[in-house]
């Protein structure tokens, strides 16, 4: 399971870089664009051509090729490396167009360049690795370092404490410049712990979806909505005596069958029947209680019982009936064995609920209703029929279905006398 999930969230993740990937995407093909057409420097030209250009390239690239799902930290990290190169080039591209060391370096500390950095930052969080807003920032506070020791090298640069002479010529405040390098250290930590908390709140769902995917296996949606919205309560040992409907149905001869034919051939049949009778059941708003060997016990009406459940139960065996006629017609194609089954249906009171330890729990029903239902179910057999129900689950049906008695039988291992019928469409 833990496996599904990390494959949830690699799926996620590829889905936040692509996100990432298409949003540098169109803010290098603008850089591009604008530079080419505004700039008269042919250097400049020459640097956009030759490091712009294929870095577009390279992120068009990513984006097509993460569509595959591979490589995927190699596309995240170098993708991020391409944002450093072009944030560390810009800032003397645009020195370099206003005249270069015509004009004092104190130009290189009033570029746009932190609107750039912060915009960046913000699309590297959306990749849902935490690690590549926090890189960054890391990488475009080593930038901000750079640009301001090599400005502080041209003496035609000031440096003063007052607040607004840095707006005008040649001034700088140090104080402030170094705040703007700590606001970026700070917003990319921030991101970290942001991208981090989203990734860790993802990884719990996926592991949630995967959880309920799993249930979907045994219970029909109606019962996994139940249990995945249930407090800690439900999920203690114990249970509670409710009217519920118990249909079991197992496969004739099987004994002899695996007896005639290879292990590998019968639990290939195993798992096929399984497949087609256990996706009726969960049409039908049934819930898988267990397999027993060929056997399979569902229950209708757990956990919260509902006026048609009976009705429910014997509409899912007459499908049960159709399914077996199709499985077994696709058999025969392929010169398989067929098989017959035997279902039983039994409706009254029995206690549903959570048998085991806090540690280990399997939610079953259990009483003497179930019981009777196995023995409805294994009476199939001597009775030459497929689906037989007892008096309580008859009397509830018989206006929607004709039914036919067999009289009162006395099933194996009790006493008393049980009236059972067959049911057709």
């Amino acid at each position: 399971m833990l496996q599904k999930t990390y494959e949830l969230i690699k799926v996620r993740e590829i889905q936040g870089i692509s996100v990432t990937l298409y949003g540098k995407i169109l803010i290098l093909a603008s850089t591009i664009i604008i530079m080419l057409i505004t700039t008269h420097n042919f250097q400049e030209i020459v640097i956009v051509v030759s490091v712009f250009f294929p870095c577009l390239l390279i992120l068009i690239y990513f984006a097509f090729h993460l569509k595959e799902k591979r490589d995927v930290n190699f596309i995240g990290y170098s993708s991020l490396i391409i944002d450093l190169i072009i944030v560390w080039l810009l800032p003397f591209l645009w020195y370099d167009s206003n005249g270069g060391d015509v004009i004092a370096r104190t130009y290189l500390l009033k570029t746009s360049i932190p609107m750039v950095i912060y915009t960046l930052l913000v699309i590297n969080s959306l990749a849902l690795n935490p690690y590549y807003p926090l890189f960054f920032s890391i990488g475009s506070s080593a930038l901000y370092l750079v640009l301001y020791i090599y400005a502080i090298q041209d003496p035609r640069v000031l440096i003063s404490d007052d607040f607004l002479l840095p707006y005008m010529d040649a001034y700088v405040n140090t104080t402030m410049y170094f705040i703007n390098v700590f606001l970026t250290l700070m917003v990319g930590f921030v991101l970290f712990l942001i991208s981090s908390r989203a990734r860790k709140t993802i990884i719990e769902s996926s592991s949630f979806e995967v959880k309920t995917s799993q249930l979907s296996r045994y219970f029909s949606p109606n019962v996994v909505k139940t249990i995945t919205q249930s407090e800690l309560p439900f999920f203690q040992p114990g249970g509670k005596v409710q009217h519920t409907v118990v249909l079991f149905s197992d496969i004739r001869n099987f004994t002899n069958l695996c007896e005639v034919h290879p292990p590998e051939e019968i639990i290939s049949m195993l798992a096929d029947y399984h497949q087609f009778m256990v996706s009726v059941i969960f049409e039908h708003n049934g819930t898988l209680d267990k397999f027993i060997g060929d056997g399979i016990m569902a229950t209708f009406g757990t956990p919260n019982p509902t006026e048609h459940d009976v009705l429910d139960a014997v509409t899912s065996a007459l499908a049960m009936r159709e399914k077996l006629y199709q499985f077994n017609a696709v058999r025969n194609e392929k010169g398989l064995f067929k098989i017959q089954h035997g279902i039983g249906i039994h409706t009254g009171p029995a206690i549903v609920g959570n048998v085991g330890t806090e540690t280990r729990l399997e939610y079953t029903v259990i009483g003497d209703t179930v019981n009777i239902a196995s023995r409805i179910g294994s009476h199939c057999k001597v009775a030459d029929e497929d689906i037989l129900l007892s008096k309580d689950v008859q009397e509830l049906i018989e206006n929607y279905f004709p039914t036919k008695s067999f009289g009162k039988i006395q099933l194996k291992g009790r006493k008393k006398e049980i009236e059972l019928f067959g049911v057709w469409r």
